[in-house]
């Protein structure tokens, strides 16, 4: 499972990610995130600021798999790790989403290509981590129109 296997490896930034590594753990990670801001926001009035906590902790113990998986994936389409920077721009960052959809080179300066094949399973829990960010989108969104309504008794 791409999502356990990319934590094992969270200081790992060296080598590289292929596709199938990289997306069911985005996904996965997306959904777990959106859905923990989902319960934060429901919550709001009485104890909002757990999950909040929650969520916090959750993107704070998993930055360094983020950062080394996505890391890994740029040494896989052959560029530097340095590009990763460019997330810090916010329209410009998209060439990150660019990056990742592109397909593994050859051998590179960052050795051989991964013998990583997709497996089924791999992008079903990318599926499922992504419905549940689309969920939770929802949810966190009805949660918010709940939250501006002055009549709700919020």
């Amino acid at each position: 499972m791409p999502y356990v296997e990319v934590l094992q490896r969270y200081a790992q930034f060296g080598g590289r990610a292929a596709r199938s590594e990289f997306w069911p753990f985005i996904l996965l990670h997306a959904g777990i995130a959106w859905f923990l801001a989902a319960l934060a926001a429901l919550s709001l009035a009485s104890t909002g600021w757990l999950f909040g906590a929650l969520v916090f902790v959750y993107l704070l113990a998993t930055l360094l798999p983020w950062i080394g998986v996505m890391l890994r994936r740029l040494h896989d389409i052959g560029r530097s790790g340095w590009w990763i920077l460019i997330g810090l721009v916010p329209i410009v960052s998209i060439v990150l989403l660019v990056f990742a959809l592109l397909p593994s080179q050859g051998d590179n300066g960052h050795g051989a290509p991964p013998d990583r094949h997709a497996a089924q399973l791999d992008w079903i829990v990318g599926i499922a981590g992504l419905a549940l960010a689309v969920v939770a989108a929802i949810i966190y969104m009805a949660a918010l129109n709940r939250a501006m309504d002055p009549y709700s008794g919020f």
